[in-house]
């Protein structure tokens, strides 16, 4: 159906707005505002059929296809959701990475974590990427955007997959964290750079926990401080070793 305040001759149009900029990468989000224009404008039924393909011919300058179809429909079915997922017992849940002991050993009792859609879909974004031709950088955004998503879901779940089959011994744990380590350093410098390309360098949400904020709402700020935790640990790997013991997974 069109909104009320499309058909109402007294309207003078719509505003859409998102707010709080440190929850997400900038400029990643205009599959969003791509939808609810051609909502507005057409209908829900159109932008359901047709609102992915207008923004993949007219914002990114590329040929719609099917990869394209299977990324956007990935994309929605694969977002995670933040808090009580009553309602959508199958959606994954978004966590906060673990930046403290006591938020490891928490993350460490989780002994079947979900299967991650992400490396899919960053694979199908990867194969799209040379077809565009327009705003390469906000579909970087995007494609960023699944990377901290895989790299999230991966790093809540790599310990506890690594000790699945076998429990790790200590040189393996001390490999492990250093793998984390370093694939967090990976992430961080990417987050920072796409941060400063667009946004104060020295802005307090990139660096300290603000007021009124929860974890959730500093993304940059929540992976620095979880690059920083696995960095000291693999620096201190008898701590790490520890943690693990303490879980069960270290022989």
């Amino acid at each position: 159906m069109m909104s009320s305040a499309s058909i109402d001759p007294a309207s003078l149009g719509v505003i859409l707005t998102n707010w709080v900029p440190s929850r997400y990468i900038q400029n990643s989000l205009w599959d969003g505002f791509a939808y609810a224009a051609v909502a507005f404008s057409h209908g829900s039924a159109a932008a359901r059929n047709s609102a992915f393909r207008r923004l993949v011919e007219g914002h990114f300058g590329a040929n719609w296809n099917e990869t394209w179809n299977e990324a956007f429909t990935l994309l929605y079915d694969a977002a995670p959701i933040y808090g009580d997922p009553q309602g959508m017992p199958l959606k994954l849940r978004l966590p906060v990475p673990f930046s403290t002991e006591a938020e490891l050993s928490a993350t460490l009792k989780d002994r079947t974590p979900a299967e991650s859609p992400f490396p899919h879909l960053r694979e199908l974004l990867v194969a799209l990427q040379p077809s565009v031709t327009k705003n390469v950088r906000d579909f970087d955004a995007l494609l960023l955007s699944v990377r901290y998503l895989e790299a999230l879901f991966w790093r809540q779940s790599a310990i506890q997959k690594s000790a699945a089959a076998k429990l790790l011994d200590r040189e393996a744990a001390r490999k492990l964290i250093q793998t984390i380590s370093d694939r967090d350093r990976t992430l961080l410098d990417a987050l920072n750079t796409d941060w400063n390309s667009g946004r104060p360098a020295d802005s307090p949400a990139k660096s300290t926990p603000l007021y009124g904020m929860e974890p959730k709402d500093q993304l940059v700020f929540q992976w620095s401080r979880a690059t920083a935790f696995s960095a000291d640990l693999a620096v201190h790997p008898d701590r790490f070793c520890a943690l693990l013991q303490s879980a069960g997974l270290l022989q």
